[in-house]
């Protein structure tokens, strides 16, 4: 009896302080700023055993647009080389869905999505696949919350 009631009372300070341990943390506040960006795109990046070469000459500039996006879906969508695809995890976001933003917005970033792929859907135009993540931002100025491209988003703090 004395044995059980040790062990529930021992059992019992290891729980809430093991709580209390994980739940006192603060998350750490980064702000900062959207921009207008451009990024290069070429669909021969990464293909073959030479995962760093790619054609040169099909470079593409792609200007990402300024929006925010208040939701997207995660989706597993075939990757990779004709040749050896797997399915890998993309937010899909469809640009006619998307707010504007102003460049120059101060945000707080709130979050970052799982996924480092995006499958971008564009009003009368072939889906883009961008390789980099997607955040969650906060407008300073107008309390505006949605999602955007990461690297659309330079963080100051």
């Amino acid at each position: 009896m004395f044995y059980r009631r040790t062990l529930v009372f021992l059992t019992g300070i290891l729980l809430v302080s093991f709580l209390v341990s994980c739940g006192g943390g603060s998350a750490e506040v980064r702000n900062g700023t959207l921009e207008t960006t451009t990024i290069t795109q070429n669909p021969t990046r990464g293909v073959g055993f030479n995962q760093t070469a790619k054609i040169k000459h099909m470079d593409k500039e792609f200007q990402l647009p300024d929006l925010l996006w208040s939701t997207f879906e995660y989706r597993m969508i075939a990757a990779g080389p004709r040749h050896a695809q797997v399915k890998a995890e993309f937010c899909v976001i469809d640009e006619a869905q998307g707010v504007p933003f102003t460049p120059g917005e101060k945000v707080e970033v709130i979050e970052e999505a799982k996924c480092m792929n995006i499958y971008h859907l564009r009003p009368d135009e072939a889906p883009i696949r961008h390789v980099m993540g997607f955040t969650k931002v906060r407008v300073i100025s107008t309390g505006q919350e949605g999602w955007t491209f990461s690297k659309v988003v330079r963080v100051t703090e």
